[in-house]
């Protein structure tokens, strides 16, 4: 049998007395088996498993086996239905649970994408956290401790405390993804926002050149956001027939296509640039789960940063930059013009994401053009759209962004001009004709809006002043 090299980390700093009312000990046996055992202070009246994003009613439930717990001289078998445990409350604590999760399924594609879910490739294995652990109603915070083979590591993106265990508030486990096992992995950057990076099957052998652009992404971001908490993020890239990822609280899993080439890194590195900046355009400004009409902002603002970030960093030319302005203003234009959206607003189309794309991500990355170049204008280019995103993450953490909020933010960096336009551009279906602004910087704009096509090329003699608004946005 391996040596097992027991590994313990924390997701908060916890004072020295503080006693868990829960302690998970998670044993992996193999990349696709792994036993728990969890210490209760009492009988749970509730165990349960997070199903969100699993694309299953019983979300990963089923894949627990030789589920009993123990309270005292009693042992019990917890009947399921769904995602949920009976259990007898009549027991006196404290108890035991202990459980097996059959990972096997990390073998397969999963139902709604792999990257929900899990991966192996026979070194190493990666899977949502979601998927090990029963939670129960028993109030109180949480300790973690991860055993595994000595030859193995373990990659999650929480901290340690100073004790090396994990503890998290009730849930707070079940948001995030663990990878472990001869990983090829390692951290890619730093700043206050630092990057763990673990690659799978053939990216293992373009790990260097996609820790390059991750370190170059994150550098980007960290200078935009100086007042960022330390962070720690996990990125995780599998390879799959589609590129298709999921965020996570803290962190993203993505599937891509390999081998990953240099000349379409504005395809897969902007995939990369873009679930980055959810962390602080989602995560950090969160709306209402019921709210969509901020997605748009959600979605369409975090593409506009992720393309700076690319071609700001270097790694992508400007060429490719100008096609992907070109892009996002075709479908912003065909979105208004086309009698295919009748009368739905930019605000309106995060009501329907998928049949509404086009108002929602290239709409919304329109929206933040023109309010970056309004801002930029307004102050002689002292203050940007960054100015803005800023102002918002000084909010309570506890705070929901709303269309308000973000009205009146956009007023006190810019004026109520700049929030007129802002409103105008979301609520009703007229064009902010995003073309002026691009002519101001010696990019040439030609094409038609009925049927989604747009060019952009430089101006062959621009202005100095030109020149000067064009490298002072985009660097070049």
């Amino acid at each position: 049998m391996k040596p097992i090299l027991t590994i313990v980390f924390a997701a908060l700093l916890i004072p020295a007395a503080y006693a868990a009312s829960a302690v998970y000990d998670v044993r992996f046996i193999s990349l696709t088996e792994s036993e728990v055992t969890v210490e209760l202070p009492q009988s749970p009246s509730e165990l349960y498993m997070l199903t969100a994003a699993s694309g299953k009613d019983d979300g990963f439930a089923s894949y627990v086996k030789d589920i009993a717990l123990t309270c005292g001289t009693q042992t019990i078998l917890p009947q399921r239905s769904g995602a949920t445990w009976k259990t007898a409350q009549t027991l006196l604590g404290p108890c035991t649970l202990h459980y097996r999760v059959d990972l096997s399924f990390t073998r397969e594609k999963w139902e709604v994408g792999n990257e929900q879910a899990g991966f192996t490739d026979g070194r190493g294995t990666f899977v949502v956290s979601k998927a090990l652990f029963i939670e129960s109603d028993i109030a109180g915070l949480r300790t973690v401790n991860f055993h595994l083979p000595a030859n193995w590591a373990l990659l999650t993106p929480w901290p340690s405390a100073p004790d090396g265990s994990f503890h998290f508030d009730r849930d707070g486990e079940l948001g995030d993804l663990i990878a472990f096992g001869q990983l090829s992995a390692g951290i890619t950057s730093s700043g206050a926002f630092r990057v763990k990076l673990v690659t799978f099957g053939d990216f293992s052998r373009q790990h260097s050149e996609i820790k390059d652009v991750i370190e170059k992404v994150s550098s980007f971001y960290n200078s935009l956001f100086p007042d960022t908490p330390p962070t720690s993020y996990l990125v995780v890239l599998l390879p799959g027939d589609e590129a298709d990822g999921e965020a996570y609280n803290l962190g993203f899993a993505s599937t891509m296509q390999p081998p990953l080439k240099r000349n379409d890194r504005i395809v897969w590195a902007n995939a990369i640039a873009h679930e980055m900046f959810h962390y602080w355009n989602g995560r950090q400004l969160r709306a209402s789960d019921r709210d969509n009409d901020l997605e748009w902002f959600n979605e369409g603002f975090t593409e506009y940063f992720a393309n700076l970030a690319l071609v700001r960093s270097g790694l992508v030319p400007p060429d490719d930059f100008l096609h992907k302005v070109a892009v996002n203003l075709g479908q912003y234009e065909y979105f208004l013009a086309s009698g295919l959206f009748n009368d739905v607003t930019i605000r309106a189309a995060g009501q329907k994401k998928g049949r509404y794309r086009f108002g929602v991500y290239a709409s919304g990355w329109i929206i933040a053009f023109v309010l970056d170049q309004e801002i930029r204008t307004r102050s002689n280019q002292q203050k940007s759209l960054v100015d803005v995103m800023r102002l918002l993450l000084k909010s309570p953490a506890s705070s929901k962004l709303t269309v308000p909020v973000l009205l009146d933010a956009v007023q006190q960096v810019a004026g109520s001009d700049v929030r007129q336009l802002l409103e105008k551009g979301i609520s009703s279906r007229e064009s902010i004709h995003p073309e002026h602004y691009l002519l101001d910087m010696g990019l040439d704009v030609a094409g038609q809006s009925y049927q989604d096509e747009f060019y952009i090329h430089k101006t062959e003699s621009p202005t100095a002043e030109q020149l000067a608004r064009r490298r002072a946005w985009c660097d070049f």
